[in-house]
């Protein structure tokens, strides 16, 4: 099981997405895997991020499903996502996303 580097996602201030991520290496509250993907990934969340809202971006900025962490350990189906890149952010988590490849 592969962990992800979480990355920080610079966005436009004119509403055109992303336009690139920086790589960090701060330890983040949650971890996504595994990478690449094909029908589920898992979020892992540290106990204070329980009841937090999570969201699903697809690599142009458009957000493509949202959720809520309920557990420790999250299964998300992204089985009828397209493939390509997409980012995990958690709501109010300030340490950056997870940049998820789906096959």
């Amino acid at each position: 099981m592969g962990f992800l580097f979480p990355v920080k996602i610079i966005k436009t201030t004119n509403g055109g997405g992303v336009i690139g991520v920086d790589e960090q290496n701060d330890s983040p509250l949650f971890k996504v895997y595994p990478n690449p993907a094909t029908e589920i990934i898992t979020i892992e969340a540290n106990n204070s991020l329980i009841g937090s809202t999570y969201f699903i971006t697809y690599q142009i900025g458009h957000k493509v499903f949202t959720g809520i962490i309920t557990n420790l350990i999250n299964s998300i189906n992204i089985i009828q996502f397209a493939a390509g890149v997409y980012f995990v952010q958690v709501e109010n988590q300030t340490k950056g996303s997870f940049k998820v490849i789906k096959k």
